[in-house]
């Protein structure tokens, strides 16, 4: 079973439109997974140009996963703090 993935972007600095650079299936071959950590790679669309594609790697720690694997199931609005992802890193 493919999962589906989407990815959006948008400025930091100012308000502005989130871009949904990546809406797909996240298959096996994008995963990569180690004793240290997992990594993620997918091709996504260019923020600025529509000719233009940009391979994303994140690697996530052991660490990490267990942080968000580790979410606090009291808040049942969990879900939505989280948002679309556009600010992440906030």
């Amino acid at each position: 079973m493919a999962l589906r993935m989407k990815i959006s972007v948008r400025p930091a600095k100012r308000d502005g439109e989130a871009k949904v650079i990546f809406d797909g299936p996240l298959d096996r071959e994008h995963i990569a997974i180690s004793s240290e950590d997992v990594t993620l790679t997918f091709v996504a669309r260019d923020i600025y140009s529509t000719a233009s594609n940009q391979r994303y790697t994140i690697q996530l720690s052991v660490d990490e996963l267990a942080t968000i694997l580790d979410v606090d199931d009291d808040s049942e609005d969990g879900a939505s703090e989280a948002g679309d992802g556009a600010n992440a890193a906030e």
